[in-house]
């Protein structure tokens, strides 16, 4: 809380202001990290405040698609979308904060896909989308779970949803696990959509959904994920959750998005989608208050799409 403006003031009073960082009774230690010169004086701190409230998302990378399976049969699973974090928290005047952000997993021609990275900020930490499972397998589950195998479904882990599970035939893939929804089934003629994407409320960033499962005939259709919240829309563009690989197409996912799996069996040289990359948002009302923050709208955004440090001014 902000400190008096006038009356008493004290050096314990002061200590507790900056307790979340520096615990000392020196004055010239407390002074120090408020960024104030010497002479020292208790009288500088009148109406100081050392915090203040930001929201944030932190979104890890989604996951590639999975390939065509054993001796190129099979329609690959989609890859999960990155897990999630998203609220509100107070940071403090003159301190840095590590940034990391998670890269999507590639996709694959011949395996299943990779996963996800890592993202995280000021101890909120998000794990990548699993990577969609070679031919007919499951899709790869949101929230850093492992990919599906042995024709099940994906498991969470963390804050994600299932990828799907597909059935015994492996002509569709199963679609990967979203940010906001479980992946769907593939078999008998139904292609795995993607789980649905998600808004997140305390930020409005988008996290795109997961990766559709891909189709083991030749100029078929392919699953799509869906970052507006309807999972599965055939006529999907590139980008969003990311479709089945079809008519030599990589579809890769959008921010934090699954990529799609991969299916067109008679062509070996392709991929599935690779998955989208994380980001790390950080946002306030009011002006700059740290390194690299761009203001407009009555509000300072700080958006990182790779490892970064925010350092907040004194």
């Amino acid at each position: 809380m902000t400190l008096p403006s006038s009356g008493p003031l004290s050096i314990g009073m002061i200590r507790n202001e900056l307790a979340p960082v520096n615990s000392s009774y020196s004055l010239r230690s407390l002074s120090a990290t408020a960024c104030k010169g010497t002479p020292d004086a208790i009288s500088e701190f009148y109406g100081y405040t050392f915090g203040f409230a930001v929201s944030y998302a932190v979104v890890a990378g989604g996951g590639g698609g999975g390939s065509r399976g054993l001796n190129n049969w099979g329609g690959g699973g989609g890859g999960g979308s990155g897990g999630v974090r998203n609220g509100s928290m107070t940071i403090y005047k003159n301190q840095s904060y590590p940034v990391s952000v998670g890269g999507g997993g590639g996709g694959s021609s011949t395996a299943s896909g990779g996963y996800g990275g890592y993202s995280s900020f000021n101890g909120q930490e998000s794990y990548g989308g699993g990577g969609g499972s070679d031919g007919g397998w499951g899709g790869g589950s949101g929230g850093g779970a492992g990919s599906g195998n042995n024709l099940g479904a994906g498991t969470t882990w963390g804050n994600g949803y299932n990828g799907g599970g597909a059935d015994s035939y492996q002509y569709q893939g199963g679609g990967g696990g979203g940010a906001g929804g479980a992946g769907g089934f593939g078999g008998g003629g139904q292609l795995g959509w993607g789980g649905n994407g998600t808004t997140l409320s305390a930020t409005g960033v988008v996290v795109e959904g997961g990766g559709g499962g891909g189709n083991v005939y030749n100029n078929d259709a392919c699953g799509w994920g869906d970052g507006s919240g309807n999972g599965g829309y055939p006529t999907r563009y590139q980008g969003s959750g990311g479709g089945g690989n079809c008519n030599g197409t990589d579809k890769a996912g959008g921010s934090g998005g699954g990529g799609g799996g991969c299916g067109n069996r008679p062509n070996n040289s392709q991929n599935a989608g690779s998955g989208g990359s994380g980001i790390v948002q950080v946002q306030y009302p009011g002006g700059s208050r740290g390194t690299g923050g761009n203001y407009w709208g009555g509000i300072t955004y700080h958006i990182y799409y790779g490892g970064n440090t925010l350092t907040t001014y004194c």
